[in-house]
């Protein structure tokens, strides 16, 4: 072969190395880098064409066989040769290198594509850089998360899409960018595998794997909020609620739950939701209940209570729906946990994660400074404060609330930090729980009323029919005695009741650790009465929402000594006190009226015949009655305000008396310590500032009682020594000391 042929052999190979795609030319650019390279060389003297010079190219172009044999005619053999060597070495490793980047380019494209798959591509995007963020953003819907077609149509995530995104990227770029993706794939895979582990592992040997898993993914959810809001897409949330629920899994594994529940709670997703996390967003506010309204949803605390407890087995992990659990039944399954060891090992954890909010970054809280505001709690939004309220109820049946002095302490301090924050809906849903009947249920303890039989609800029901077929209306009673119960009518009792009952196991920790639940039940109310939360005015209203607050005020003083002052001195006070006594008065005639409207046969009353045609509403009979119980209930109302500043003066004064008199115990009833002499008559004149009485008619009424006991003592007398002289003589006596009680009021009544 001739030196022509040589030449052209040698130019053909080069096209052909450089033409790798067999496209039919070579890019000018590169061909003039190769040349560039070879000329840097110290060994060479090749000379680099004038048109293939980098600096004088001013845009890429086609080289084709003739266009390259035309740059190269000045080259001899031997550096054609020499262009030949070092362009095989060239294109050899950039095939090495394009394999490298395009295994790199496969390995994010499938990772991406199995998130995609599940519609959780679109946490990816903080952990991306910016222009592959946009590039993921484009392809995520932002109407509802696992729409069809996710993001714009037409855009997916194709090799080819895939190649185009990274074409300027080396592989190390794109390796950094799926090694951030391992962590969401771990999450995908630990959550599954939960899934699997729960629903058909052998837990045989126990479920120290289960418990391995959910720590994993806590850990998970605590390093970052993208993780976290996948877990939550994945009902993450809601499938540990139901792991808690199910009594197949030991503490352990309740515990493990809790702590992942909440870290995923901690990022305050549905605070913070970007338009792509909607879901999360939705979800959450599901579980946390935020569109719960308690003056709309209305429902029975005690109820959910029995309803809400744990579920032996399995079987309902997999017939429960996704997303479908709340906040209030996973609270509710862990301050019912049967040990007290768990309950109280689950109230600290739940205490101090809710603490952080009040707590500075500094300490690992949430508070970036003294002067950041608050946030409001998580438990703060939905049932959870009725059911905690519910548990501290210690009226309610002793399978609905708690036995321990010291879980009940937990208890209220759980309730006064998710109250701190909670501002007016935190009074709403201290109100759905009754709260203030609550706290005077706590206050009131065992110190008067009636034990109560630790008997099933059933058992309950059987035992006051039997009472009441033997002796009616003892049933009601449960034993009235002593003196603590030397004043009826002055509290409220719904029926049938008549007395308040108490469970003598709710205070067997009093003699270790003492009344602390009263103690903090009553700094529950004086934290919440300052100026930063309720305020005075705020407290007042919730006091007088329930019936019974000032007479159990005024019962265990001195503890409560300044909320009575409030409550007496407040411009709401008289309208409260006349609104108990109108409920007083109409429980005592709807009691009162029931035995003479009641079809009984076995006593008498206007049945059958006033009550044979049901007297329609129109009747003569209907109206004589509705008027006489009007009439009735007015009067009773008027007889219920004395009774009850009466009673309310008495509880007062009594224990300051006898400590006067040098008596050292306390009566059943009242608490060891008592108010100071000055104390009690400041309360004391705030009573009597509310007697609906003018001077004149004290007087009378005084002179009506005198009488009355009067003539009970001669009767008293005449029973005991029937000597008609005795009679006589005590009778002349009365007399004249009534004679003179008349004397002295006139006079009184004339100055």
């Amino acid at each position: 072969m001739g030196e022509d042929g040589k030449r052209e052999s040698l130019l053909q190979e080069i096209f052909s190395i450089l033409d790798q795609k067999r496209r039919g030319f070579v890019s000018k650019v590169e061909l003039a880098h190769i040349l560039d390279a070879m000329q840097a060389d110290a060994s060479s003297t090749l000379t680099v064409p004038e048109a293939l010079v980098p600096a004088k190219i001013q845009r890429d172009s086609k080289v084709h066989l003739p266009e390259l044999t035309e740059f190269l005619v000045a080259l001899t053999v031997v550096e054609l040769e020499d262009v030949k060597w070092f362009a095989e070495s060239v294109v050899k490793v950039e095939t090495e290198l394009r394999q490298v980047w395009s295994a790199a380019v496969q390995q994010w494209q499938e990772h991406v594509a199995f998130l995609h798959a599940r519609d959780l591509h679109r946490y990816l995007l903080n952990s991306q850089p910016q222009r592959v963020s946009r590039w993921l953003l484009l392809r995520t819907s932002l109407d509802s998360a696992g729409a069809e077609g996710h993001g714009l149509p037409g855009l997916g995530i194709s090799s080819h899409e895939v190649e185009t995104l990274f074409a300027d990227e080396t592989a190390d770029d794109i390796t950094r960018c799926t090694e951030k993706l391992e962590p969401f794939l771990q999450a995908v895979q630990l959550r599954d595998q939960l899934g699997q582990l729960c629903l058909d592992g052998d837990l045989a040997e126990g479920d120290g794997s289960v418990v391995d898993v959910l720590a994993q993914l806590t850990q998970l959810a605590s390093s970052s909020r993208d993780l976290a809001c996948l877990l939550i897409h994945e009902d993450t949330v809601g499938f540990a609620t139901a792991l808690v629920r199910c009594g197949a899994f030991s503490q352990l594994v309740v515990l493990e739950a809790s702590k992942l529940i909440l870290a995923i709670l901690g990022h305050r997703v549905q605070e913070n939701a970007r338009d792509y996390e909607r879901l999360c967003r939705d979800v959450l506010a599901v579980f946390l209940e935020i569109g719960f309204s308690p003056e709309v949803d209305h429902f029975d605390p005690q109820a959910l209570v029995r309803a809400m407890g744990r579920v032996p087995g399995r079987e309902q992990l997999r017939q429960r729906h996704a997303h479908a659990e709340t906040i209030a039944e996973w609270v509710v399954c862990l301050i019912t946990l049967p040990a007290d060891f768990d309950r109280g090992e689950m109230l600290d954890v739940l205490i101090k994660w809710d603490e952080k909010r009040h707590q500075l970054q500094s300490e690992g809280g949430d508070r970036q400074d003294d002067s950041s505001p608050v946030l409001v709690s998580a438990f703060a939004f939905g049932r959870t404060v009725p059911l905690l309220l519910s548990r501290l109820d210690l009226a309610s049946h002793h399978t609905l609330h708690e036995h321990r002095t010291p879980m009940r302490t937990h208890l209220w301090k759980f309730l006064l930090n998710v109250l701190a924050s909670a501002g007016e809906r935190g009074r709403e849903l201290f109100r759905a729980g009754e709260g203030m009947r609550v706290i005077c249920n706590v206050l009131r303890g065992n110190l008067w009323g009636a034990e109560r039989p630790e008997l099933s609800p059933d058992e309950e029901v059987d035992l006051q029919e039997e009472m009441e077929a033997l002796n009616p209306g003892a049933a009601r009673h449960w034993g009235l005695d002593g003196a603590a119960d030397s004043w009826p009518g002055v509290e409220y009792i719904p029926e049938p009741a008549e007395v308040f009952r108490y469970y003598a196991m709710d205070f067997l920790d009093d003699k270790f650790y003492g009344s602390k639940d009263k103690v903090l039940a009553s700094a529950f109310l004086e934290y919440m009465g300052s100026a930063e939360l309720w305020g005075e005015t705020g407290l007042v209203e919730e006091m007088v929402h329930y019936p019974n607050t000032l007479q159990v005020l005024c019962r265990v003083q001195p503890t409560c000594a300044g909320l009575l002052r409030l409550l007496l001195s407040h411009q709401m006070f008289p309208g409260y006190l006349h609104s108990t006594s109108r409920l007083l008065a109409e429980s005592f005639t709807a009691r009162a009226s029931r035995f003479l409207v009641s079809p009984d046969i076995a006593q008498r009353s206007l049945f059958p015949y006033a009550f044979r045609d049901a007297l329609p509403p129109s009747s003569r009979a209907t109206s004589a009655m509705q008027d006489f119980r009007r009439m009735l209930v007015e009067v009773e109302t008027k007889n219920a305000l004395l009774r009850l500043l009466a009673f309310v003066y008495h509880s007062l004064q009594a224990p300051v008396e006898r400590v006067r008199a040098g008596h050292e115990a306390a009566a059943d009833g009242e608490s060891a310590e008592t108010l100071q002499p000055e104390q009690a008559d400041e309360l004391c004149r705030l009573v009597a500032a509310q007697l609906p009485l003018m001077m004149s008619e004290l007087i009378d009424m005084a002179v009506a009682v005198y009488t009355e006991l009067t003539d009970f003592r001669r009767k008293a007398v005449l029973a005991a020594n029937p000597l008609r002289g005795a009679a006589f003589d005590v009778q002349g006596q009365d007399q004249a000391r009534l004679g003179c009680l008349r004397g002295a009021a006139e006079a009184l009544s004339r100055t």
